[in-house]
């Protein structure tokens, strides 16, 4: 019989057995994890992180348990788990391999590489891999004033590294080194001429049978597919999309018009030299993006209109002038309304020939509304 350790001692041994790891404590069981419940070790100085496979059945379960074990043991551990344990493990060579790719989220450069079956993002201190049936959604956006394109990940369950959990995998890739020869393939394959974000792109698309969305046909004043912005204390961009609103980085969010019961404009400075836009969601939650310059009140407001999304607004020809510029009171919040109706609108399809200038989802918190 199994004695069991009912001593409240937090310090004991590890016994590595051949389905299970047990944490002894005098020679008693203190507790015994499967090895196949195991999905990702990672360690970090002298510490040893173990995360569990998420139980969708169970309204509470573990999710991840960290040991403190001596220096000398750390690699040893982390080897002999990821070994037994059910670790998402490399059995043929990259699909698609790119080094030193700077992640806005998680931030960091990382070497990008596409498995058959999930994605790694293999940094200096900590590895993230990414099962391709987790990928929800796949935006590619062009930031026209840094001339580079961001791709953008929304996956569910999140990746997590300590108590931090990333809904989000934003990836910038450089235009001016997006020619540059991939190793796509098996190894002695024949590499692709093609841009980076287009090949990363399409490979996901395959394996994930998901879409990749680009941008739509909103351009702002200065004819760029985002708007510059600012959502609680963090400067971010805003990108109207044919099926909601996508804010990044930092927390990133993703808001789809179906889901938002109205929108408020309203004067952001005394100056009015910008405006605020507020979101209220039909679950209650409001979103707010500050500092929108003033010149991009008639387009976005217009562009609301064209996907049906009620906006309070009074007296607009009054408040607006020829130059798309606003003349209100300060504080004035913008109060007559527009039906809402459900858009039927889908995202544009992600074009890789298409001409990435004319085309167009926090480390710490991040927002995601989406009920898909």
């Amino acid at each position: 019989k199994q004695e069991i350790s009912v001593k409240e001692k937090n310090q004991g041994d590890l016994s590595l057995e051949s389905s299970s790891l047990k944490f002894n404590v005098d020679l008693a069981t203190c507790f015994e994890i499967p090895l196949k419940d195991i999905c990702r070790v990672s360690s970090s100085k002298n510490e040893v992180g173990m995360e569990f496979h998420h139980n969708d059945a169970a309204p509470v379960s573990l999710m991840e348990i960290r040991l403190h074990v001596p220096n000398e043991s750390v690699q040893r551990l982390v080897e002999q788990l990821s070994t037994k344990a059910d670790v998402m493990k490399a059995t043929t060579n990259a699909i698609f391999s790119l080094p030193e790719v700077a992640c806005m989220t998680p931030r960091g450069r990382y070497t990008l590489k596409i498995y058959p079956s999930f994605l790694e993002l293999h940094g200096k201190t900590f590895d993230f891999k990414i099962p391709h049936a987790t990928i929800l959604r796949i935006f590619c956006l062009f930031h026209s004033e840094k001339k580079n394109h961001i791709v953008v990940l929304s996956i569910d369950p999140p990746v997590r590294q300590g108590q931090t959990r990333y809904p989000f995998i934003i990836i910038q890739f450089d235009t001016q080194n997006a020619n540059s020869s991939i190793v796509a393939g098996a190894e002695g394959s024949q590499g692709s001429e093609k841009p980076c974000h287009q090949t990363f792109c399409e490979i996901l698309h395959k394996l994930s049978q998901n879409k990749v969305y680009s941008s739509g046909e909103f351009k702002s004043h200065s004819r760029n597919d985002c708007l510059s912005c600012a959502c609680k204390a963090s400067n971010g961009l805003l990108y109207p999309l044919e099926r909601g609103f996508l804010f990044i980085h930092k927390p990133t969010i993703y808001v789809r018009f179906d889901q938002i019961s109205c929108v408020d404009f309203a004067r952001g400075t005394l100056s009015a030299r910008t405006f605020d836009m507020e979101i209220d969601s039909k679950n209650g939650q409001t979103i707010v993006f500050n500092n929108i310059e003033r010149e991009n009140y008639t387009v976005l407001s217009e562009f609301c209109a064209a996907k049906n999304v009620r906006v309070r607004k009074s007296a607009v020809k009054e408040h607006v002038t020829k130059d798309g510029q606003i003349d209100y009171p300060p504080g004035k919040v913008l109060s007559s309304t527009i039906p809402l109706e459900e858009s039927d609108a889908e995202d544009d399809d992600y074009n890789p020939t298409k001409d990435s200038s004319s085309s167009s989802e926090s480390d710490t918190e991040q927002i995601h509304i989406d009920d898909d």
